[in-house]
C-alpha cells in the first residue's frame, strides 16, 4: 500500500521536475495474510514452553477458585456453575456437552478468572 503526498515545492530557482513528482511512503508492519501452521520452536524451546504451559495449567484452580466461591456468595452464579467452571478450567481438553459459562453471570465470573489466570502468568 502506498500514499501519496502532495508534490513538493523546488528549494530555489533550479528546481529539477523530480521535486515536484508525488512522494510514496511506504506503510511498514502489514501483516501476512496467512500464518504458518506451525511455529518454527526448536524441540528444546518446545520442551520449555509445553512445561510453562503445564505449570499455568497446575496453578489454574487455586487461582479460580476463590474468584468462583465469591461468585457463589454474591449470587452471581449457582454452585452447579461453579463446579462446572473449575471442571472446564482444570480440564479444558474434556469438552462437557453444553458450555459451563452459557449464563452471562457465568461468563462474566469465567473472563475474570481467565483474567486472572493470565495476570498470574509469566510474561
Amino acid at each position: 500500500m502506498t500514499l501519496k503526498t502532495p508534490p513538493r515545492r523546488p528549494a530555489g530557482p533550479g528546481g529539477t521536475d523530480e521535486e515536484t513528482q508525488p512522494r510514496r511512503i511506504a506503510v511498514f508492519g502489514s501483516v501476512a495474510a496467512e500464518r504458518p501452521a506451525e511455529l518454527p520452536f526448536t524441540q528444546a524451546a518446545r520442551a520449555v514452553l509445553e512445561r510453562v504451559l503445564a505449570a499455568i495449567a497446575a496453578e489454574v484452580p487455586r487461582i479460580a477458585r476463590p474468584i468462583l466461591d465469591r461468585a457463589v456468595a454474591e449470587g452471581t452464579i449457582s454452585r452447579d456453575e461453579r463446579h462446572a467452571l473449575l471442571s472446564e478450567l482444570t480440564d479444558p481438553d474434556r469438552a462437557p456437552a453444553e458450555p459451563a459459562a452459557s449464563s452471562p453471570g457465568a461468563r462474566g465470573v469465567l473472563r475474570e478468572a481467565l483474567a486472572a489466570v493470565r495476570r498470574a502468568s509469566p510474561q
